[in-house]
C-alpha cells in the first residue's frame, strides 16, 4: 500500500487544513493552475451550501477566526461556518456560540449564514437527527463522509493531496462495511460501528456509541424502551454489548431491587421458549438482568437476525407487564 498523508495527519487540525487548501482552489484565478481540482473544489462548495447551481466568484478563507475551524465569505454574500469532526461529537453548543457571533460582527451581519456540520468518522443516525433539531437555523447543513466521497470520486485532477484524502476517506469507508465480509469473532471497533449503523437503518430506531468501563469497555447499541407497568420509574431496554445481546433495567431512584426484576424474568423468558445466558448480575441504576442466546449470531444473517430481534422486542413488551 503506498503511503497516504492522512495516515499520519489524522486530527482535525489537518482536516481543518485540508478543507481551507480545498475551498481556496475554487477561486476562479486557480482554474489555470489546475482545472481538475478547481471544478472538485466548486463542486465542493456548492455541497457545502446545499447548491447545486450556484456559480462561485470567490472565497475568502478566514483562518481559526473566533476559534471557528473553518470559516469562510463565498462570493461576498454567504458566511460559511464549517464545524469539523473527525471521530469526536459536537459539544459545547459550538454552532450556536459561532452563529451568534457571526450574526452579531459588523463586517458579517449582513452576510446570509450557512452553517456546516462536516463529520468524516461514524456517528449514528439518531445523534446527527438530534444535532439538526437542536440548531433551528435557516441554513444548516451536515455532510457526512459519503457526501464528500461522492464529490471527490468525480474528480479528474491527479493531485496528489486530494488522491490522499479521496483514498483516506474511501478507507475508512470500506473498514466501516467490513463487517460484512470477515467473521464476527473478527470484528472490531470498525465492524462493530459499521453493523451498528447497518442495524439503526433496518430497525428504523436506537443509537449506538463506546460505552467506557472498568473492564476495557465496548462498542455498545441500545433500544426498545420500555417502563414497567407497576413500576412507571423503572425502564427496561435492549443493548447489544458487541457480540452480546442484554435486557438492561435503568432505575434512576433505586438500585437495589434489580436481582428480584432479574429471576422474574429469566423465568418468564424460560416459560416464553427465549434462550438465556448465565451473566455476572450486578446492582445499579442501571443493571443487565439477562443475557439473550441468539441463534446462529456467528455468522451475520441480517434479515434473520432482525426477525429474531423483532421477537424479542415483543418478549420485551410482554415482559413489561409481567415484572
Amino acid at each position: 500500500m503506498k503511503p497516504n498523508l492522512f495516515t499520519h495527519a489524522t486530527s482535525e487540525l489537518s482536516q481543518d487544513a485540508f478543507i481551507l487548501w480545498l475551498l481556496e482552489w475554487a477561486n476562479p484565478k486557480c482554474a489555470t493552475e489546475d482545472k481538475a481540482l478547481h471544478e472538485t473544489a466548486q463542486e465542493f462548495i456548492r455541497l457545502l451550501l446545499e447548491n447545486t447551481d450556484l456559480e462561485i466568484h470567490s472565497v475568502d478563507c478566514k483562518k481559526q477566526e473566533h476559534h471557528i475551524d473553518v470559516f469562510a465569505i463565498v462570493n461576498e454574500k454567504y458566511a460559511l461556518i464549517i464545524e469539523d469532526k473527525t471521530y469526536s461529537s459536537e459539544h459545547s453548543n459550538q454552532v450556536e456560540r459561532y452563529s451568534k457571533w457571526v450574526k452579531k460582527h459588523k463586517e458579517y451581519s449582513k452576510l446570509e449564514l450557512h452553517c456546516v456540520y462536516f463529520k468524516t468518522g461514524n456517528e449514528s443516525h439518531y445523534k446527527l437527527n438530534k444535532l439538526a433539531e437542536k440548531y433551528d437555523l435557516e441554513h444548516f447543513t451536515i455532510v457526512t463522509r459519503k457526501d464528500v466521497l461522492n464529490v471527490l470520486h468525480k474528480t479528474e485532477s491527479h493531485n496528489a493531496i486530494l488522491r490522499d484524502y479521496a483514498d483516506h476517506l474511501q478507507n475508512l469507508q470500506d473498514r466501516t462495511n467490513s463487517y460484512l465480509t470477515l467473521p464476527i469473532t473478527d470484528w472490531k471497533s470498525w465492524e462493530w460501528q459499521g453493523f451498528y449503523m447497518s442495524l439503526e437503518t433496518e430497525l428504523g430506531t436506537g443509537d449506538w456509541g463506546y460505552v467506557a468501563n472498568p473492564n476495557g469497555g465496548f462498542w455498545g447499541f441500545w433500544w426498545h424502551w420500555k417502563q414497567l407497568c407497576s413500576r412507571p420509574e423503572v425502564e427496561l431496554y435492549l443493548q447489544f454489548e458487541q457480540n452480546k445481546l442484554c435486557v438492561k433495567a435503568y432505575n434512576k431512584n433505586a438500585k437495589n431491587d434489580g436481582i428480584q426484576y432479574s429471576n422474574n424474568l429469566i423465568k418468564f423468558a424460560k416459560e416464553k421458549n427465549i434462550p438465556t445466558l448465565p451473566i455476572k448480575r450486578r446492582t445499579g441504576i442501571t443493571m443487565t438482568l439477562t443475557a439473550i442466546d441468539l441463534q446462529n449470531f456467528d455468522t451475520l444473517d441480517m434479515p434473520d437476525l432482525i426477525k429474531q430481534l423483532r421477537e424479542i422486542e415483543n418478549f420485551l413488551d410482554e415482559a413489561s407487564r409481567y415484572l
